[in-house]
């Protein structure tokens, strides 16, 4: 394990991340409703956006794409293009 970035912008606790499987992209989901993007080979934030009415409790990539899916303390889950930062 090498330490790469330290990623800041959540406003509360980030509760769980995801990589791309081509190792481009990670995403985070946060206590504060957030989802983020964040680029890899720089650390850089790329997209931000609110994606739930509760906290983001868990997330995936779904297989080797750019697409997501996201669960929440809301209870519903929903699926997001990572390249656009939209909800399908």
């Amino acid at each position: 394990l090498k330490f790469k970035a330290t990623l800041y912008g959540h406003s509360l606790s980030a509760l769980c991340l995801d990589g791309a499987a081509d190792g481009e992209l990670l995403a985070t989901g946060a206590a504060d409703k957030s989802l983020k993007f964040w680029g890899l080979e720089f650390g850089e934030l790329r997209r931000s956006t609110l994606a739930h009415d509760d906290g983001v409790t868990a997330l995936a990539f779904v297989g080797a794409t750019h697409y997501l899916v996201t669960a929440s303390k809301d209870g519903d889950v929903k699926m997001w293009d990572a390249d656009s930062g939209e909800p399908f």
